[in-house]
């Protein structure tokens, strides 16, 4: 038996109690540095508002840097179902391939903070390429089928251009002590 293949029902294995061995924090950021720095210390009260600032700003960045990778995903998701396979023969296009961008530009009208717009009009070109298409229809017409990969492969290469390969937050953890 590997050190993994531990007995689960064996009491001793556990801690008696949870208290300490974990720890969750959050952060609600204000809005508004408090009023009363902007008379106490206006540096500090600039400080502050630029801090907040640059919050939101980097709220607005990881928000479209997900927009972007998740229409790059989809997009070469469906690239790949309607450009078949190597072999030659034509892969299986599902509704959902067509369903989820469908889903993913409501979800993006809905909640785009509107700062970007060449992503903007990439979501706006990739929704017209698509729009009044029916999976059917890509199924039937291997000419249609053809030219929406080719317009879906300009998109992705303007998007491929876009996407930058960030560092993803850092969760920090604290140690733990043993018991």
């Amino acid at each position: 038996m590997d050190r993994f293949s531990a007995n689960l029902d064996r009491l001793a294995d556990y801690p008696g109690r949870l208290t300490g061995l974990f720890d969750i924090s959050w952060d609600w950021p204000s809005v508004e540095p408090p009023a009363y720095l902007r008379q106490l210390s206006p540096r500090l009260y600039r400080e502050e508002c630029e801090w907040v600032q640059a919050r939101f700003n980097e709220a607005v960045q990881l928000a479209e840097q997900a927009f972007l990778d998740e229409l790059s995903k989809l997009i070469t998701h469906l690239t790949v179902k309607l450009s078949g396979a190597d072999d030659g023969r034509q892969k299986r296009l599902n509704e959902s391939a067509v369903d989820n961008l469908t889903t993913f530009f409501e979800r993006f009208r809905r909640l785009d903070v509107g700062s970007n717009e060449q992503l903007n009009a990439l979501v706006e070109q990739a929704q017209q390429l698509v729009e009044g298409v029916t999976p059917q229809e890509l199924r039937d017409s291997a000419a249609l089928r053809q030219q929406v990969v080719e317009q879906l492969a300009g998109t992705q290469a303007v998007l491929d251009g876009l996407l930058v390969d960030r560092p993803r937050r850092a969760i920090q953890r604290r140690a733990i002590p043993t018991i």
